[in-house]
């Protein structure tokens, strides 16, 4: 098998399980699912990602990857605050958008902590600036946690029910008292 046909047989995998990730959540994703939906023989997703976990763990390198570069089109401005907020606003979309693929990325961080690290680096990046502008009233890793632990409670809000809405509003009402504590203003 050529490179092209190996890439366009995991790209049909890939999209396959996708597909069920997102309209039945990870249960949906089973490996006859997959290959019924990708045309395949089992033996065929099983060269190409070993078995069903294999198969997961590309389909969160991938959102990871679509997660990130759509961080990175965003610049940074002057203001590492209104870079947290505008950074947010992104994190939330694509939560809300993508809320199964988001979850699973969520599960997998235990086993890969590098995943997080990945997504957090421009986070990271933000923080660094405001306690170098001594305007962070913490040490970096006490606000990494603290926006982690906010992102965790207002995303589990989307899984309790809570509309898009609700949830776009709550985040940005925690976020904004959570940077209160955590930024002081600029000095004029």
């Amino acid at each position: 098998m050529g490179t092209g046909a190996k890439l366009k047989t995991e790209d049909a995998l890939l999209r396959a399980a996708e597909s069920l990730l997102e309209r039945g959540g990870p249960d949906a994703v089973t490996t006859r699912a997959v290959c019924d939906a990708a045309k395949v023989g089992a033996p065929t997703l099983y060269h190409h990602y070993g078995d069903k976990n294999g198969l997961l763990d590309a389909l969160v390198a991938k959102g990871v990857k679509a997660f990130l570069k759509r961080k990175q089109a965003v610049a940074d401005t002057v203001d590492a605050r209104a870079d947290l907020v505008s950074g947010w606003h992104d994190f939330i979309g694509f939560a809300l958008e993508r809320p199964q693929l988001f979850r699973l990325m969520v599960q997998r961080v235990g086993d890969k902590p590098q995943i997080l690290d990945a997504v957090m680096e421009r986070t990271d990046a933000r923080l660094i600036r405001l306690a170098n502008e001594g305007r962070l009233t913490t040490d970096v890793p006490f606000a990494r946690r603290s926006l982690l632990a906010l992102s965790n409670g207002v995303t589990a809000l989307w899984t309790q029910g809570a509309s898009k809405a609700e949830v776009e509003a709550v985040g940005l009402f925690l976020l904004n008292a959570t940077l209160c504590v955590l930024v002081r203003a600029k000095n004029p």
